[in-house]
């Protein structure tokens, strides 16, 4: 999982061409949201890279991807892929682009689609 925390982290990612244009406008709506913006306080942008799996996205995340529970999830058709959103509190929002290829782990796929058609059931919160 790539961090993405200024609009410099986006042109060091070498992001694929489809990617840049959600990528910038979803870092905006979060630089936007705050007058002094902190990623660590307020969140930030993530893209899964071919490496993550469930497993691998938990150490990003604190929780596997199948157990974590979405504030909301969207297909972005123009630029194929999904935009997800989790909360970490009020303040603190972890907006993730997955690009949807072939090489995206069939459980993490698995579990955005779910979301999509309203029937994912996350474990609860500890």
């Amino acid at each position: 999982m790539i961090s993405i925390r200024s609009p410099g982290d986006i042109e060091r990612a070498r992001l694929p061409p489809h990617l840049v244009a959600p990528a910038s406008k979803h870092l905006q709506h979060i630089l936007d949201a705050y007058i002094n913006y902190d990623p660590n306080d307020h969140g930030h942008l993530a893209l899964v890279t071919p490496k993550d799996t469930d497993a691998s996205l938990g150490l990003s995340l604190g929780r596997k991807w199948r157990e974590n529970g979405f504030e909301g999830v969207e297909y972005d058709v123009a630029h194929r892929c999904f935009v997800a959103v989790i909360l970490r509190n009020n303040e603190h929002a972890i907006t993730i682009l997955v690009p949807d290829e072939p090489w995206l782990d069939p459980a993490i796929r698995h579990r955005l689609l779910l979301e999509l058609a309203g029937d994912a059931h996350p474990a609860p919160l500890p």
